[in-house]
C-alpha cells in the first residue's frame, strides 16, 4: 500500500491528493518545574499535551503524474469529480459540523489513525496557476470527554471501557494482471472509464518502473501476475 493522507468524517473523505514535503507533528509536554526546600528545583513531571498535526499542499484543477490521490477523471472523459475549491468547501463542511474527524496516514512508519479538530484552514488561488488552490491545515488532537462505563470485576477492581477507533485506513483494492490484459483494459473494466490508465500507472508508478527498467518498451507495459493497487 502507497503512501496515503486521508481526512474522513463519518462516511465521506477527502484524500489529500498531492503529498506534502514536510508533516510537522508535535506533542507538546507540560512539566512543571518548582522549588522544593533543602532541594532546589525539580521537575514535576506530567502527561504529555494533545498532538498537533501540520502541513501545506495543494488541490491541483488537472491530474498530473504526481497526482496520487482519484479526485479526477482524464480530461478525454470531460468529467471532474471533485474541483480544488469543493475539496476545500467539504474541509469547511468539516470543520462547521463541530465534529472530530479521523486523520489517517498511512504507509510509513509514522501511521496514524487519530480523531482531531480541526484548528485552523488557510488557502489561496496564485497566478498563473488557475484552478490550483494552495491550502495549509492544522489539526489538533481531539479526545472523547463523555462518561465511562465503569464496572467492577470479580477480583473487586473498577474497570472503565476503552474507547472504540471511529475510523481505519481505507481498504486496498488490487488487482491481479492477467496475459493479454492492458492498463486501458483493466481501467475499464474496474473504473468503467479506460482512459483513467494515467491514474492507475501513478498508483503503480514504483513497480511498474522497476519491472520496465531497461526493457525499452513503454513505461506503462504491464505483466502477468503483477498485482496493482486500484
Amino acid at each position: 500500500m502507497g503512501y496515503q493522507m486521508f481526512l474522513k468524517l463519518g462516511g465521506k473523505q477527502v484524500e489529500i491528493p498531492v503529498l506534502p514535503e514536510k508533516l510537522e507533528i508535535s506533542s507538546p509536554g507540560h512539566n512543571e518545574t518548582v522549588t522544593v526546600m533543602g532541594i532546589g528545583e525539580i521537575n514535576k513531571l506530567k502527561r504529555k499535551g494533545l498532538r498537533e498535526v501540520s502541513f501545506e499542499s495543494f488541490f491541483p484543477a488537472h491530474y498530473e503524474p504526481y497526482v496520487t490521490g482519484f479526485l479526477f477523471e482524464t480530461e478525454d472523459s470531460g468529467k471532474t469529480l471533485l474541483k480544488p475549491i469543493d475539496c476545500i468547501r467539504t474541509i469547511q463542511i468539516y470543520r462547521d459540523t463541530q465534529q472530530p474527524i479521523q486523520f489517517l496516514l498511512t504507509g510509513t512508519d509514522l501511521d496514524i489513525n487519530i480523531s482531531m479538530g480541526i484548528e485552523d484552514l488557510s488557502y489561496d488561488e496564485r497566478a498563473g496557476e488557475v484552478g490550483d488552490i494552495y491550502f495549509s491545515l492544522k489539526l489538533k488532537e481531539w479526545k472523547s470527554y463523555s462518561p465511562k462505563k465503569l464496572t467492577l470485576t470479580k477480583d473487586n477492581k473498577v474497570r472503565a471501557s476503552a474507547a472504540k477507533r471511529p475510523g481505519s485506513p481505507p481498504a486496498s483494492k488490487t488487482h491481479t494482471v492477467v496475459k493479454g490484459e492492458s492498463l486501458w483494459a483493466i481501467c475499464k473494466k474496474r473504473y468503467g472509464d479506460g482512459g483513467k490508465y494515467p491514474q492507475l500507472y501513478a498508483k503503480n508508478k514504483a513497480l511498474m518502473d522497476k519491472r520496465n527498467k531497461g526493457t525499452g518498451l513503454p513505461k506503462y507495459t504491464i505483466y502477468s501476475g503483477q498485482v496493482l493497487v486500484l
